[in-house]
């Protein structure tokens, strides 16, 4: 594969999440953002519309698609409310 320099520019805060998703996944970051773009364009080859719902919101969240309403992480918004479920608050 002949890979390219791409410089992006983001939130710190949204980069430093992004490297610790690719981490827990054993991927880096390149691979991560990489992978995204493979997903992204993969309909278009294929004649399909790219269905932005099927992401995952970390995946939305850096393309700007989910905003939370305080700006909190989405893992901090997911444990409140998991322990509001199950009654650990």
């Amino acid at each position: 594969m002949n890979s390219t320099k791409l410089t992006l520019t983001m939130d710190k805060e949204l980069i430093g999440r992004a490297k610790a998703h690719a981490a827990e996944q054993n991927i880096s970051l390149s691979s991560f953002v990489a992978n995204y773009f493979r997903a992204a364009t993969a309909s278009q080859s294929k004649g399909k519309k790219f269905d932005r719902s099927k992401l995952s919101p970390i995946v939305r969240e850096a393309l700007g698609l989910a905003k939370t309403p305080d700006n909190r992480p989405y893992k901090e918004m997911l444990i409140e409310a998991l322990e509001e479920k199950y009654g650990l608050r």
